[in-house]
């Protein structure tokens, strides 16, 4: 029941797995404006799949200002193919 108060609060959390399931690796601007989710509710998102292990931040230090990049852990692809499962199943 404790993980389901998670996804009810972190909604933004299953629209953020389902985009990096999709479009690999990204970069914040281009998930808020993939996913279309308010920025600050993004953050949490973020910070909490990070927290749960579902996704890797690593910082580009390649560009100028850095920039963050989200990825998927191998835990986030699993959890990601159980909800499209579930979905799907409806």
């Amino acid at each position: 029941m404790e993980n389901l108060k998670v996804i009810e609060k972190y909604h933004g959390l299953l629209r953020l797995l389902q985009y990096l399931d999709s479009k690999g690796e990204k970069g914040f601007l281009e998930i808020f404006e993939g996913t279309g989710l308010p920025s600050r509710q993004l953050h949490m998102s973020i910070r909490k799949a990070k927290e749960l292990g579902l996704v890797n931040i690593k910082i580009d230090k390649s560009v100028q200002p850095r920039r963050s990049l989200v990825s998927l852990t191998e835990k986030g692809k699993k959890v990601e193919k159980k909800v499209e499962d579930l979905v799907h199943s409806l």
